[in-house]
């Protein structure tokens, strides 16, 4: 027994090295805020998404949501909130989807005594120019540079 003892303290620091090992250093990217406005047909553009994909590699793709007044913030999965993306060249893509009825009703209900309903089968629909949506076809580009904030405002018609 008392040679367990004695291997005790080397079996407890085995097992906490990995995870100490780990702990010191942050798995975030460093980024610099990007932010910026869309516009489609002279308005602003809500609900749209924008997404950075970086050309070449060496970066990451950064994303963000425009709200009511067409602006927004982009972020990396990697990053912090609204932080924006690392600096380097990107082909921009701007997608909105919005959700409408294909025609067919669907059955819902009808278990424990529920009553049978239908309601309309939905799909979604691109609301704007396919150009837009693809990285081969997108008119923008954008170059993020290491500086506090960068800003791009694309016009879409």
């Amino acid at each position: 027994m008392t040679m367990t003892y004695r291997y005790f303290p080397a079996i407890i620091l085995l097992v906490l090295v990995p995870f100490l090992a780990g702990c010191g250093g942050s798995t975030k990217l460093k980024t610099n805020r990007v932010e910026g406005t869309i516009e489609y047909q002279g308005a602003p553009l809500a609900g749209a998404t924008v997404t950075f994909y970086p050309v070449g590699g060496g970066s990451v793709p950064a994303f963000g949501k425009t709200d009511e007044n067409g602006k927004y913030k982009l972020q990396t999965a990697q990053g912090e909130v609204d932080a924006g993306t690392t600096p380097g060249e990107y082909t921009v893509t701007v997608t909105k989807k919005e959700s409408v009825p294909t025609g067919k009703k669907l059955k819902g209900g009808g278990s424990d005594g529920e009553p049978e309903y239908e309601y309309p089968e939905m799909t979604l629909k691109d609301t704007l120019p396919a150009q837009y949506a693809t990285v081969d076809k997108t008119p923008f580009k954008a170059t993020v540079e290491a500086t506090k904030l960068n800003t791009f405002d694309f016009k879409l018609e």
